[in-house]
């Protein structure tokens, strides 16, 4: 009888451990990120977080950019930029003019939904203080310069 309750232990234990293997080589893979961009006013201009993203076009990696600032919106256009010597063209979304909405005057700003890459490559973009989605941006509302590059 001793005998059959250690085959029995010893059954279990094995089926435990051939279980948690299993569990472990099926962990779920975390859903594509949305890197998120803050823009700011500083003193004499304004900037964002990253000077440089990169995001994974294979893992569906979305961006995001967001003011921070209650009394200011933003107007992110995809082109070169003569401030960095940035030559790349062209845009990794369908579109290469993006309007960023001022930042609530009280609370946490909602997290914006992000646009998904559809090129790969590296893409020089510039960010101006101000609503420019239909009208040319004046350089005076230039913000420090930034890129993006979509790997994968």
């Amino acid at each position: 009888m001793s005998k059959q309750l250690v085959t029995g232990i010893t059954g279990i234990a094995v089926g435990a451990g051939v279980v948690l293997l299993a569990l472990s080589l099926f962990k779920a893979k975390p859903g594509p990120r949305t890197l998120t961009i803050g823009i700011y006013k500083t003193a004499s201009a304004c900037e964002v977080d990253f000077p440089v993203a990169v995001v994974s076009l294979a893992r569906k990696e979305k961006v995001a950019w967001q003011s921070q600032d209650a009394d200011q919106d933003y107007t992110v256009i995809f082109q070169p930029s003569a401030q960095t010597s940035c030559n790349d063209s062209g845009t990794p979304f369908g579109r290469g003019t993006i309007y960023v909405p001022k930042a609530p005057a009280t609370g946490t700003p909602p997290t914006p939904g992000g646009d998904l890459p559809i090129n790969k490559g590296h893409y020089c973009y510039e960010v101006f203080k101000g609503n420019y989605q239909t009208t040319p941006a004046p350089p005076s509302a230039l913000c420090e310069d930034p890129g993006l590059h979509v790997k994968d």
